[in-house]
């Protein structure tokens, strides 16, 4: 069941921005036959790396992280996946762990010489650590995959920024033959150099990204963790957007339909769910980047004119853009992918049903699809958010 006005204690104020800037050092992994072959990394714009002992180096590091209150960057999934099985590598019950992801905090607690590593939360696989001392200080340190933020790979993404000193320099410096590194000096000399090409280039994209920001907002975003994370920090920054009340209570006047609408809006909502996923192994599979829809989705949102109304029934529901609606719906189709969401009673997780659902609170954009997809809907009542054809988050 989804959550109700009341459940809400207090309301909460929205803080868009850090009052500091970012600082960051950087990690680029180099693999063979699927292992870790070489850490590379930056410490204050430094260049290093190591063939060995990847454990203790990567702790380091991350202690020396901390101590100069920096975060990481780092420009995929791969990376991190790696540092995720490096860190693992020394539990016990690596799988329990696992299933911790994207559901509990914190992921896993850890010791490392007299300090305590903590993985509170991973975010698009950025993550998040929190670093305890002996004396119970602690700092938190997240190790960001940038590559949320941009659509294409790295060096276009350095030649869209005007980096152009970057280059990979050869296909062959990457997918590295382990022989030959050890063997041919002019070969080991350019593998080093374009691992550390990849890690210096990520600091310049990075601060010339929130240069950008800054330079056009006048402050930095909330958070770099998705392009969705930028798009919301520039919505709410952004001069012309500030005049938009973003908060219900900017928008509606106490009344009773305001309280019904914060029931229907809130039991409409639910958390998201994991469709599918797999531990282990995989030998083929192919990685997906998606560019975030906040940005397209806020776009065509429509100016709300704080007047609400209540039917029975469908009585001009198709004229609102905005509505939340009280029905009962016949799923027929086993297979069909939808967005409605209700709780699991065995085990209160989020589950996508099919069959008949009833006294359940959808969207007009659900409403719209389901019908679309052959579904059964009973109306009961539903509660409209009247608007005009402006659309100011453009």
């Amino acid at each position: 069941m989804g959550k109700k006005a009341e459940d809400i204690i207090k309301w909460g104020v929205v803080k868009p921005f850090f009052d500091k800037t970012y600082a960051f050092n950087t990690i680029d992994i180099e693999t063979i036959d699927n292992e870790m072959f070489m850490l590379g990394y930056t410490i204050d714009n430094k260049y290093y790396y190591t063939l060995t002992d990847f454990y203790n180096v990567f702790h380091d590091f991350l202690i020396e992280c901390i101590q100069s209150k920096k975060d990481v960057l780092t420009w995929t999934r791969y990376d991190n996946t790696f540092l995720l099985k490096l860190i693992l590598s020394k539990a016990k019950n690596v799988n329990e762990i696992l299933l911790k992801v994207g559901k509990i905090s914190p992921i896993y607690e850890y010791k490392y010489k007299s300090f305590k590593f903590v993985i509170r939360s991973i975010i698009k696989d950025s993550m998040v650590f929190q670093v305890i001392d002996q004396d119970d200080n602690f700092r938190f340190c997240t190790i960001y995959n940038i590559k949320n933020l941009f659509a294409d790979d790295l060096v276009n993404t350095a030649k869209d920024y005007d980096i152009h000193w970057y280059s990979k320099i050869g296909l062959e410096y990457h997918v590295i033959d382990k022989q030959r590194f050890y063997i041919d000096s002019e070969y080991n000399k350019n593998v080093l150099l374009s691992n550390k090409y990849d890690n210096e280039v990520l600091i310049e994209i990075t601060t010339k990204l929130l240069d950008n920001f800054k330079t056009i907002t006048g402050v930095y975003p909330k958070s770099i963790f998705t392009a969705g994370s930028i798009a919301r920090s520039y919505l709410l920054a952004y001069n012309k957007i500030k005049k938009v009340p973003l908060h219900f209570r900017g928008f509606f006047k106490p009344s009773e339909k305001r309280e019904s609408l914060l029931n229907y809006s809130m039991r409409a909502y639910h958390g998201g769910k994991i469709e599918s996923y797999v531990l282990g192994s995989i030998k083929n599979g192919y990685i997906v980047d998606i560019t975030s829809a906040y940005s397209s989705v806020l776009a065509k949102l429509p100016l709300l004119t704080g007047k609400i109304h209540k039917y029975n029934g469908t009585t001009n529901l198709d004229q609102f853009y905005y509505a939340f609606i009280h029905c009962d719906i016949i799923i027929k189709d086993s297979k069909l992918v939808h967005p409605l969401i209700v709780e699991n009673p065995l085990n209160h997780s989020n589950i996508s049903p099919w069959g008949y659902i009833e006294n359940i609170i959808i969207t007009k954009p659900e409403y719209d699809y389901m019908l679309k997809k052959g579904c059964e809907i009973i109306v009961h009542d539903y509660i409209g958010c009247e608007h005009i054809n402006e659309y100011p988050y453009k």
